[in-house]
């Protein structure tokens, strides 16, 4: 779990800055719009991250992609030394032992909220811990409730056009993808994988129902909102 704050550009996917998901040599990273800002931005993430654990494999690997992209890309060229591009890594004191998951101290999610994460998959887990940690779930609730979007675009983007859109009267798959792909600049890959991300969050946190055929505002949340 990358835990460090970074500014993502406005069309950036949710994976942005993650040095676990971020490759060069990735056909699906070289598509993305942000493809270039990403990659410094995960090499920053590695610096940070690097205080903390090590992550000589991540930097190596890091390392090979960009080398043999680069390569492919100019075969005739002098090597490139790859070097450059990352931070210098210095052996720590006291060996660590990388761990798969580090908790942030920083803050305390609820019981509830916590279930609600165990029960998700990774990406949909991942939004509702970062709402958690913004203290919003329940201003979420409470606006949706009252026909209001309760997320600013500047700062929430992808996750404020679904709130939109529920305030507007609900969104469909189709709607929301082509939402997506409109304000975002996404390809439709993109926004489909956005859509498996905000869909089953909202659901689960009880924001959202099925209702022919679109995903609408809970009633029950409107009800006790009265």
């Amino acid at each position: 779990m990358e835990l460090f704050e970074t500014r993502a550009p406005a069309n950036a996917p949710a994976c942005y800055a993650a040095p676990s998901i971020f490759s060069r040599d990735s056909q699906v990273c070289r598509v993305c719009p942000t493809f270039e800002q990403c990659e410094e931005a995960s090499l920053k993430t590695l610096q940070e991250l690097r205080k903390t654990i090590d992550v000589t494999d991540l930097l190596a690997r890091h390392a090979q992609a960009r080398k043999k992209t680069v390569e492919k890309a100019a075969p005739e060229a002098e090597p490139v030394n790859n070097l450059k591009f990352l931070p210098s890594i210095k052996p720590p004191m006291t060996p660590v032992v990388r761990k798969a998951r580090i908790e942030p101290a920083t803050f305390t999610i609820e019981d509830d909220i916590q279930q609600v994460i165990d029960n998700l998959n990774k990406n949909p887990a991942t939004l509702v811990r970062r709402l958690a940690k913004a203290g919003v779930v329940g201003l979420v609730r409470q606006e949706l409730a009252a026909g209001r979007n309760p997320l600013p675009e500047d700062k929430w983007t992808w996750v404020s056009i679904a709130c939109q859109k529920l305030v507007e009267g609900g969104y469909s798959k189709q709607s929301l993808v082509m939402a997506y792909m409109t304000k975002m600049g996404w390809k439709e890959t993109t926004a489909n994988s956005h859509f498996v991300i905000v869909t089953p969050a909202f659901r689960a946190l009880g924001l959202i129902v099925e209702s022919e055929g679109k995903f609408v505002v809970n009633p029950e949340i409107t009800n006790n909102n009265q």
